[in-house]
């Protein structure tokens, strides 16, 4: 045994890496399967037929009360009958039965057709009678009156006295013309019983009331009770006697040869009749001592269980084919993977760094796409940091050329422009003093002594100070509207970050389409917890989503001294970090509102950071 399983190991040790992974992938999940599939079907097929037993005794206790229903209504009706005291009345009387003028005997009729047509108007679904003495007129109406002599030819009739005798109903079954069509005669079960009568004389006598239900009707019920179409049911009343049938030349084959089953059979016991094995499922119907049977096919109630079991097996082929499948594509997959990596690094190995593989990053992947990953990563963080070094050494550059800009004699131009300023105002030339005024307020503002830190109540004066330059050009169209509050006027943030969008909204409006006579721009702030929100609008003509998804990408510089949408979005992310900057929401033809979100500082805290 011991070589057996050397030898087995050594073959197995001496396959190819892709047969490998087929054998130990499919045989394992393979067994696995089949293990599965067989305690499913051991629980599915157990729980099936306990479903299906619950369902055929549920199916025989509906019906059996809905017979039992039928019997309760029979046994009421009957009592309506008998404990009639107008029916007392005449029965009781003296001259009930004898020899008498017709005219009074037709009163009597009258009399107690009223009382059973008032009794069948209350129960339709049943046909009551009484049984009286041949010598009255109306004996023959064989509607609700019947001769007693057609009783007494029955062949059960010392049966059904001596049951009645007793007090109790006699169930039979009893063949009666149907009303509406006298020619045809249809099988009832009819209930029997007497009505005792103590006379004038005090001589007790017994009249026989009858109440009857259509055959047809029970045996709907018994149709509906069957499981299976192939399924039997009948109705035993107490002596035995078949009553009623779900199929009735078959049963009545069976019962006359004396194979059907009894109540001495228990619920659930097989049964053979008619060369067919049976499950056997009966109760006693209360009331009546009526016996329900219900026969289901042995072979019907397994069918769906064999079939469930064949289902089973075409899973098992099914999927240990795909398994199969599936363990030759990934194993062949795996190794072609394996052999690129092999590749690669021999590759890599004689000196080309540029050496990389074609991944999906954003796809989860094993752990050989994240080798792949790793190594695709760590050599373009390689590439990307040399790129920020170049671009970073730009910036530098760029932003010594503008503090060397701002150092340039700032004193110069603002002495110049308040020359200008009094020259105007001694000639008289207020406008050009006010622009003179307003240009040297927005140049000090911008300046701000080389500081990137500004008070918000200054960074607001430098825009309105810019507009009221504007609005010299525009002839006042631009209108400016500021909603900030003291307390956040008090705060800081960086310095120009606010007039490049006043001034995008006035260049791309009222600059670009002439026809516009009127431009109305609206700056807010807001606080929310320790975060300072600036909201700026315009009703311009707004921009398409493209734009906005493209605007913050854009190079050019569209603000005032160079300062673009992606500088000013570069210094705040610089300065705050990545979760603050610039948003947009624009509508085409209704306008944009621009948002930046700042932290909420004091000016000393912005000086600190900006060191």
């Amino acid at each position: 045994m011991k070589k057996w399983a050397a030898d087995m190991l050594l073959v197995f040790k001496n396959l190819s890496m892709q047969k490998k992974m087929i054998y130990a992938f499919s045989i394992p999940v393979i067994i696995i399967c089949i293990m599965i599939n067989l305690v499913c079907y051991h629980i599915i097929s157990r729980n099936y037929e306990e479903r299906l037993r619950y369902s055929v005794n549920q199916s025989c206790e509906q019906a059996g009360a809905f017979v039992l229903n039928y019997i309760e209504n029979m046994y009421y009706t009957s009592a309506l009958i008998s404990n009639n005291n107008k029916v007392e009345d005449v029965l009781s009387s003296s001259d009930f039965g004898a020899e008498r003028e017709l005219d009074e005997q037709y009163r009597e009729f009258w009399k107690l057709n009223d009382i059973f047509q008032a009794i069948a108007l209350s129960n339709p679904s049943f046909r009551i009678g009484l049984y009286v003495p041949d010598s009255l007129i109306y004996s023959s109406n064989n509607y609700y009156f019947y001769p007693e002599s057609s009783l007494k030819s029955r062949k059960d009739y010392k049966e059904l006295m001596k049951k009645v005798a007793k007090e109790k109903a006699y169930f039979s079954l009893i063949d009666e013309t149907v009303p509406s069509n006298p020619s045809r005669l249809e099988t009832n079960v009819a209930l029997f019983k007497a009505i005792n009568i103590l006379d004038e004389q005090g001589k007790e006598k017994a009249y026989i009331c009858k109440v009857e239900i259509p055959v047809t009707d029970l045996e709907k019920i018994l149709q509906k009770s069957k499981n299976t179409q192939s399924g039997l049911a009948y109705i035993l009343d107490a002596g035995g006697n078949l009553l009623v049938s779900s199929d009735e030349n078959s049963i009545k084959e069976m019962y006359d040869a004396g194979v059907l089953p009894d109540s001495k059979v228990k619920s659930w016991s097989e049964w053979k009749a008619g060369g067919t094995d049976y499950y056997v499922v009966w109760q006693t119907v209360d009331e009546s001592s009526w016996q329900m049977f219900s026969m289901i096919p042995v072979s019907k109630f397994h069918q769906q269980i064999s079939f469930i079991w064949l289902i089973i097996l075409i899973i098992i082929v099914v999927i240990s084919i795909a398994v199969i499948i599936i363990s030759f594509l990934l194993s062949r997959y795996y190794v072609g993977r394996l052999a690129k990596l092999n590749h690669k690094m021999k590759t890599l190995k004689s000196g080309d760094l540029n050496v990389g593989f074609p991944m999906q990053p954003e796809l989860p992947g094993d752990e050989i796409d994240e080798i792949f990953v790793n190594f695709n990563y760590m050599t373009e963080e390689v590439r990307r940091l040399m790129r920020e070094h170049y671009k970073l050494g730009k910036n530098v550059m760029s932003a010594e050329l503008k503090a060397l800009q701002a150092q340039i004699n700032p004193h110069f131009l603002y002495n110049t422009l308040d020359l200008i300023n009094w020259g105007a105002m001694d000639y008289g030339a207020q406008q050009i003093a006010e622009i003179a005024q307003n240009l040297g307020q927005f140049y000090r503002l911008s300046l701000n002594h080389g500081k990137n830190a500004i008070l918000i109540e200054n960074e607001l004066k430098h825009v309105e100070a810019y507009v009221k330059i504007e609005n010299v050009h525009f002839d006042g169209a631009i209108r400016l509207k500021i909603e900030v509050s003291e307390e956040i006027r008090s705060k800081a943030c960086l310095s120009i970050i606010l007039q490049p969008f006043v001034e995008n909204a006035i260049l791309h409006g009222i600059a670009k389409h002439p026809e516009i006579k009127e431009c109305n721009i609206k700056i807010s702030a807001v606080k929310e917890a320790q975060e300072l929100i600036f909201h700026i609008e315009d009703d311009g003509y707004g921009m398409e989503e493209e734009q906005v998804a493209q605007i913050l990408d854009n190079s050019s510089s569209n603000g005032y001294n160079g300062y673009g949408v992606k500088n000013i979005n570069f210094r705040i992310k610089l300065c705050y970090g990545d979760k603050y900057g610039i948003s947009y929401d624009s509508i085409p033809g209704t306008g944009t509102t621009v948002h930046i979100r700042i932290p909420l500082m004091e000016y000393e805290e912005l000086e600190e950071i900006l060191k």
